[in-house]
């Protein structure tokens, strides 16, 4: 039997679309806990001209609950939109979710593979204009408001590709556009008790003490606004003690010593740890100089190419089955080490400091709730204040694209990452 990707295709069911579209609202209040998603006017009135146009909409990723603000925009503009999303996630809840969110136009691609299917329908989707495309192009989450993880080249590939594809099929070609779509949350008032409780539960977790001078919280912050205050330096020292136990702990596991090395240096030696045992494991050679995020990918392409190596695993025999299962059983473990790795991959102790704004905090706390209890538990909340870049027409980019492809993708690339932090900078919490 011939070996295929597992594509997740988007399933037309307009019934579908509308009901989830009209629930967004209530599952921002209830399941996403009172989470607030705001535009610029400007920004929706940009894309209400361009309707129908051709357009690749590149959101960052710096949180899990990105998607909905996503499907929030397609609310807002009164139209429906294509997505992409990670092939695992069709897997959850037995399969329920995957099944809705194909009829609510989102289709799957394998991450960090030549997933020849998605390419394929990516392509397709820019080229007929059909519906606008939403990919996060930074392709992790970053756990970060503020930081990007490197773009994902392949993906403006793609779209140069499509542009040019646009190009031949019409005399007087239409244009694709791709612009960045910059989402940052900030906390509503009051966050500073979501977060003692959630130190205070990490302490117990991890068998730390609680200072005497923490327990009646009379650490308080500079500024009563949760996205302006200053964390104090007593929750600044207690939330470097967990974060120092837990690398303590997982460099005991591995066998490693952190004696003599600054923080970052013990996470770098612990994600190259990690990464190192898998590579071995999976027989992919480990890449002198290659950043942690490529290694990442490149791990999950050679598991991802074992997990769904067949669409229909009810057709083959029992033993080829087994096979599978087995080797899902061991890369269990993986998926919670490369969860580990992307998890701490943009931590850099020079950017957590007792003066860093309290959001900053927040999303440490996320962290370390991730390590420990396998889920963020602190719940607050917050706004997700999303600003749209400039919209560019790729046919600009064509003479370049057919010079030299490689370098027209890479200057696309940094054009793009260049805006996306403008964007990140400038954005303001809500009046």
């Amino acid at each position: 039997m011939k070996a295929k990707a597992a594509f997740r295709p988007p399933v037309e069911n307009p019934l579908i679309e509308s009901l989830t579209r009209a629930c967004v609202p209530l599952l921002l209040k209830g399941m996403f806990h009172d989470l607030r998603v705001t535009f610029r006017p400007d920004d929706l009135r940009r894309l209400g001209e361009l309707r129908g146009e051709r357009m690749l909409l590149l959101p960052n990723h710096p949180s899990t609950e990105d998607p909905i603000t996503m499907f929030e925009l397609a609310r807002q503009l009164g139209e429906p939109m294509h997505y992409v999303a990670a092939r695992e996630v069709f897997d959850f809840d037995h399969g329920v979710r995957g099944w809705l969110f194909q009829r609510c136009g989102v289709y799957s691609v394998i991450r960090g593979a030549p997933d020849r299917e998605s390419f394929r329908m990516t392509r397709q989707i820019l080229t007929r204009g059909s519906r606008r495309l939403v990919i996060f192009v930074e392709g992790e989450i970053s756990y970060r408001n503020d930081i990007l993880i490197p773009f994902q080249q392949g993906v403006l590939q793609l779209a140069l590709s499509a542009q040019e594809d646009v190009c031949e099929q019409f005399e007087s070609a239409p244009p694709v556009y791709v612009a960045p779509v910059a989402i940052r949350y900030f906390y509503a008032p009051g966050v500073e008790a979501a977060m003692r409780q959630s130190v205070e539960r990490l302490e117990e977790a991890l068998g730390l003490e609680t200072p005497d001078s923490e327990v009646s919280g009379s650490d308080a912050f500079g500024d009563s606004s949760a996205a302006c205050g200053e964390a104090s330096t007593g929750l600044f020292r207690r939330i470097v003690a967990i974060g120092e136990r837990i690398v303590g702990m997982q460099e005991a596991l591995m066998r490693l010593s952190g004696e003599g090395k600054t923080m970052n240096e013990r996470v770098s030696q612990l994600k190259n740890k990690l990464l190192a045992k898998m590579e071995h494991y999976l027989e992919l050679e480990t890449p002198s100089g290659e950043n942690p995020l490529d290694r990442v990918r490149a791990i999950r392409n050679r598991m991802d190419k074992v997990l769904y190596a067949y669409d229909d695993p009810d057709g083959l025999c029992a033993y080829e089955r087994e096979g599978i299962q087995g080797r899902s059983r061991a890369f269990a473990e993986f998926y919670d080490d490369l969860d580990r790795v992307v998890n701490f991959m943009t931590y850099k102790e020079e950017d957590f400091t007792a003066k860093s704004p309290s959001e900053r905090f927040v999303e440490m706390i996320y962290r370390l709730e991730k390590e420990v209890f396998g889920e963020r538990r602190l719940s607050h909340p917050r706004t997700a204040a999303i600003q749209i870049g400039e919209c560019e027409d790729l046919r600009a980019r064509m003479p370049q694209w057919q010079a030299s492809r490689k370098q027209a993708v890479a200057d696309l690339c940094r054009s793009l990452e260049a805006d996306m932090r403008a964007l990140l900078q400038t954005a303001q919490p809500p009046g």
